[in-house]
């Protein structure tokens, strides 16, 4: 897509709320979010088996903006969003949180792993349980559910059961379980994985 850094620049800038490459948004989308720094395997086996599942296409949403961390230049957007084959769906948005999200694409569902499930109904992410339990319930009526994948966790394999989640949320949630499907990777181990071997190779040279 030749347009492709314009259009990056006009929703870092506000004039545009988001960019889709590849197929349009459906009008109840299912949604895998993620930084994708960097994209791997895991993530394509988890659309691939939510497109199974529900029976539709799944689009890759990554958000220039995050609750976290800096926000994305042009240049680092395109460079994730070049990872992804052509036959892939990417939507790129300016929505950092969840219920941001949910604004931009109604009735989505949203496929999520276990610790994205947790940082999204942590405490300690809102003034107090009152605030988050209402955040949670807003978001609960705008989705259409969340497809939750277990994954392991220090020493053992944790799924949606191992989360205290606000009944609103609860009944949106439809837990992938260990015996369907598992997929013991991550972009923080890629990341972790490539500065130990960076850092090893200087030391030998």
């Amino acid at each position: 897509m030749s347009r492709l850094p314009t259009l990056i620049d006009e929703l870092l800038t506000g004039r545009r709320e988001q960019v889709v490459i590849g197929a349009p948004l459906s009008p109840r989308p299912v949604i895998l979010a993620g930084s994708f720094n960097p994209l791997h395997r895991a993530h394509l086996a988890m659309a691939d088996y939510a497109a199974s599942q529900l029976g539709r296409d799944v689009h890759f949403e990554l958000s220039v903006s995050n609750v976290d961390k800096a926000t994305l230049t042009t240049a680092e957007v395109i460079w994730r969003i070049e990872q992804f084959p052509p036959e892939r769906h990417v939507v790129v948005t300016r929505a950092p949180r969840f219920i941001d999200k949910a604004r931009v694409m109604p009735d989505a569902t949203f496929v999520v792993g276990y610790d994205t499930l947790e940082r999204i109904v942590d405490t300690n992410r809102y003034l107090n349980e009152q605030e988050r339990d209402s955040a949670l319930a807003s978001l609960a009526e705008r989705v259409a559910g969340f497809l939750v994948f277990g994954r392991v966790s220090g020493e053992r394999f944790c799924g949606v059961e191992d989360i205290a989640l606000p009944d609103s949320l609860a009944r949106c949630c439809r837990p992938v379980s260990e015996q369907e499907f598992r997929a013991d990777i991550s972009s923080s181990e890629i990341r972790t994985s490539a500065f130990r071997n960076a850092h090893g190779e200087q030391r030998r040279q």
